[in-house]
């Protein structure tokens, strides 16, 4: 990724303006009255969802320079030209994420077309801090097999139907399900995860699953073992069994690994927030997700 060039860095007025750079993944937002970088917009091609679903889609960060209201007031027109700059280089689909307390950006997406699709929150596991209790479960917990990935694929294809892809009218929910089977899948067959824990009944049959990812570009950059959940879901029949994975999780993997985790659902996942506090973590961040159909 590269910032665009200084040449391209023109007032052309007196409101902030988005320059699109060369690269399409990365662009300046700039101030006229200065002519310096007041924030950037990372556009991201997600190849994964954009094979799943056959449309070119995207994923946008926008970071902004704190405390400046000529900015955020102007955020509309610069919504427009990112839109406009995707839709130059063939994009289909745009999502993007934005914490609760940036109203100006949630405003300004929905002002321009995008559409709430989900709220989420992350809580935080912190080692030497978080102290989850060591209680004892009803369903055994080992690593998963090869001869697992059928059966995972099948739990994840039922229970994420309150997603922000479900959510999204422009989605069938076959290739929804679809997604997530393919997710569980790259879990086993590529780098996914850097752990898949399975949860069994008293006939070893896999009843729910959890994955774990250390973030290695985060580690290869800065040295810090930062991990976090990828995927979890268990049969419904099967009280207790995501209770039995996140003990295990929590008491055995990351205490060994890393010192920072995160964990992330939906907001209105009462039952799996309500479990994350037993365990002791603490609430982190809450964010929305919107989503554009071009």
């Amino acid at each position: 990724m590269a910032f665009c060039p200084k040449k391209l860095l023109s007032p052309g007025g007196d409101h902030p303006v988005f320059v699109p750079a060369e690269s399409e993944t990365l662009s300046a937002i700039v101030d006229p009255q200065n002519n310096k970088i007041c924030g950037a917009v990372v556009l991201r091609y997600l190849k994964f969802e954009s094979e799943i679903f056959a449309r070119r889609m995207g994923f946008l960060c926008v970071f902004l320079k704190e405390a400046n209201p000529p900015i955020t007031e102007k955020l509309d027109s610069i919504f427009l030209a990112i839109i406009s700059n995707a839709r130059d280089h063939g994009y289909e689909h745009l999502a993007i994420k934005a914490r609760v307390e940036h109203i100006p950006i949630i405003m300004a997406a929905e002002n321009c077309g995008f559409r709430t699709v989900s709220a989420t929150t992350t809580y935080l596991y912190i080692k030497n801090i978080t102290k989850p209790p060591k209680w004892k479960y009803l369903f055994k917990i080992r690593t998963a097999v090869p001869t697992d990935k059928s059966a995972l694929m099948r739990i994840a294809s039922e229970s994420f139907s309150h997603t922000r892809y479900y959510n999204d009218p422009f989605f069938s929910k076959d290739k929804c399900g679809m997604l997530y089977r393919k997710w569980v899948e790259n879990c086993f067959d590529k780098d996914w995860s850097s752990n898949v824990l399975v949860a069994t009944n008293s006939n070893k049959d896999p009843v729910g699953f959890i994955t774990y990812k250390v973030d290695p570009e985060l580690e290869n950059a800065t040295g810090v073992r930062r991990g976090g959940t990828g995927l979890s879901a268990c049969l419904p029949h099967a009280k207790g069994a995501y209770l039995a994975l996140m003990a295990h999780l929590m008491n055995d993997v990351p205490a060994k690994e890393i010192p920072f985790g995160e964990y992330t659902t939906q907001l209105e996942n009462i039952e799996v927030i309500r479990a994350w506090q037993h365990f002791g973590l603490e609430p982190g961040k809450n964010e929305i997700a919107l989503h554009l159909t071009l």
